[in-house]
């Protein structure tokens, strides 16, 4: 599984950005995986193994959203 990000106007190197920065564009492609995660041992396993990845900050997690798996 892999995500492309393009930072429109950035012309540098990814060792370029601030770790906050980096948290902040991963952040979705770990929240999918948290996700399909749940999702597919739930199906396996009949209980869904939760995943909680967290950024190194604590304050940083106060700028995302936590998404919930759909428990249907």
């Amino acid at each position: 599984m892999s995500q492309i990000i393009q930072i429109l106007d950035f012309d540098g190197q990814a060792d370029d950005l601030t770790a906050q920065d980096m948290q902040r564009l991963s952040r979705p492609l770990v929240e999918y995986i948290e996700t399909l995660t749940y999702q597919v041992t739930a199906v396996a396993l009949d209980q869904g193994v939760q995943l909680d990845f967290h950024p190194e900050e604590a304050a940083d997690s106060a700028l995302f959203e936590k998404i919930e798996p759909d428990t249907k």
